[in-house]
């Protein structure tokens, strides 16, 4: 069986598990509801980069991504753009809904 390596630590993640990962992600944002929430924050952030609602999931996600990566790294070697991170995760869940979505999302994983 192929392992794909994780790029920021030495462990190993087994194909097969990575699709199903997949899989279970793409039921998720099947759902309409997601995908209309993912839609109209990044709307509104086009339109004002100080929208309430954008700025509400950033600080969400700079809250979650801070207590995960605090929890599996104790250090902080680099900063990264985490409002950039943020979108990219809401243009993600909004582009799966559409007909070739499996293929985009292992296409993005696996640039």
């Amino acid at each position: 069986m192929k392992y794909i390596r994780y790029s920021n630590h030495k462990e190993s993640c087994n194909f097969l598990d990575t699709i199903i990962y997949i899989s279970l992600i793409y039921e998720i944002i099947h759902e309409n509801l997601l995908n209309k929430i993912s839609i109209e924050i990044i709307n509104e952030y086009r339109k004002s980069k100080k929208s309430y609602i954008a700025i509400q999931y950033i600080n969400k996600f700079n809250y979650i991504y801070n207590k995960t990566y605090e929890y599996y790294y104790n250090y902080n070697y680099y900063e990264l753009d985490k409002t950039e991170i943020a979108m990219t995760t809401l243009y993600i869940i909004s582009q799966i809904q559409k007909q070739n979505s499996i293929y985009f999302l292992i296409k993005f994983f696996y640039k």
